[in-house]
């Protein structure tokens, strides 16, 4: 379980707790808690209880909690909170806009206590009977939970980096060479939202079975389609597919392509040539290596034909870093440690911070 998937624990339990009037100080310390866990410089599953409580804002009772939800899937104040609500409630408390304020309304006042039965009254311009709940509000509201019944299981590509590379990481050190993997699919084009990430294996599929649900951060697992579907603790999605060491280049085309894509090159050629690579398969149907960003079956296959694709942007041709926030506020590193690394590690020329103000009182702004 890494940082964020703690700090999100206790945000939901601080959510709760507020939910039920809990004692504010307690509330606001286990606000509090979250905030600092997701900033913490190190991974909080490798340090020891001492580790934890020695870091500012974390203290000897959370360094306890954390422990206990890394060895047992939750802590007793959380167990405790949920016990005692309805799991619909609970679900609303991940909207936007629905803090435990207006939650607890919906839930004592209305009698709601899921979020279909609240999308109902909705319809039925019953949420404006509440205290607090106008029209602009039930509106809103209504507009948050379409949004999130069409954006369940959707994350940006930029998050899901991280967790998708780490599991990556997992398996070839699991499985070395000669076993093969590669990320494929909407992941490896590089979209900018993904409802899954998707590998591809050369290793037997009862091997990968058995040893995927071992991971920590590995919540279930099923076989689906011959793919193995895994989840993690923060709701990623993970696929794999499955082919042998000579099919593994032209699998890896066949899987990253869009449907478009793919059905653009089999009217060059069906069935699609082998080859050892995916430039040789590409250089057997006539065209020049196309990037697998560019694979959407838009004209890159006219592009490529003429030697015209454009050369993609690379991490090179940046060449600095606007928006940054420091020790000053709520970052992690010090500006000069941010400035030193751009300078000397990453080459940049320019560095730009954006720390918080005063009014940012959350994040102790300047």
């Amino acid at each position: 379980m890494d940082n964020k998937a703690i700090a999100k624990a206790f945000k939901k339990c601080s959510q709760l707790m507020e939910l039920h009037n809990d004692n504010p100080f307690r509330t606001k310390a286990m606000a509090s808690a979250s905030f600092k866990i997701d900033k913490l410089p190190f991974a909080a599953a490798s340090a020891t209880e001492a580790e934890l409580s020695e870091q500012p804002g974390i203290g000897k009772g959370t360094a306890e909690k954390i422990h206990a939800l890394l060895t047992t899937g939750s802590f007793p104040e959380l167990d405790a909170l949920l016990a005692k609500t309805p799991e619909g409630i609970v679900e609303m408390l991940a909207i936007k806009g629905l803090g435990p304020k207006k939650v607890l309304i919906i839930w004592n006042e209305l009698g709601i206590e899921t979020v279909g039965e609240l999308y109902y009254a909705c319809n039925e311009n019953r949420l404006v009977e509440a205290k607090g709940f106008g029209m602009k509000t039930q509106e809103d509201i209504k507009k948050a939970i379409e949004f999130s019944m069409a954006s369940q299981g959707w994350f940006l590509y930029a998050k899901s980096e991280p967790f998708a590379t780490r599991l990556l990481s997992h398996c070839e050190a699991q499985f070395p060479s000669p076993a093969k993997f590669a990320f494929t699919g909407d992941y490896r084009r590089k979209m900018e939202v993904l409802n899954q990430v998707d590998y591809l294996s050369t290793v037997a599929i009862d091997a990968l079975t058995e040893f995927i649900p071992s991971l920590d951060y590995i919540s279930d697992h099923v076989l689906e389609d011959s793919c193995l579907v895994a989840h993690d603790d923060l709701g990623f999605t993970y696929r794999f597919h499955f082919t042998t060491v000579d099919q593994f280049a032209k699998s890896l085309l066949l899987t990253t392509g869009s449907a478009a894509h793919i059905e653009q090159l089999q009217n060059i050629q069906n069935p699609i040539p082998e080859g050892d690579s995916e430039e040789a398969i590409y250089a057997a149907l006539g065209l020049a290596y196309i990037e697998p960003e560019l694979r959407e079956g838009l004209d890159e296959i006219a592009l490529a034909k003429a030697h015209k694709l454009p050369a993609l942007i690379t991490f090179a041709d940046l060449k600095g870093s606007l928006h940054n926030h420091s020790t000053y506020s709520d970052g992690v590193h010090s500006l000069k440690e941010m400035a030193r690394y751009c300078k000397e590690e990453l080459g940049l020329a320019y560095f730009g911070i954006c720390d918080h103000s005063k009014t940012a009182v959350y994040a102790n702004g300047l």
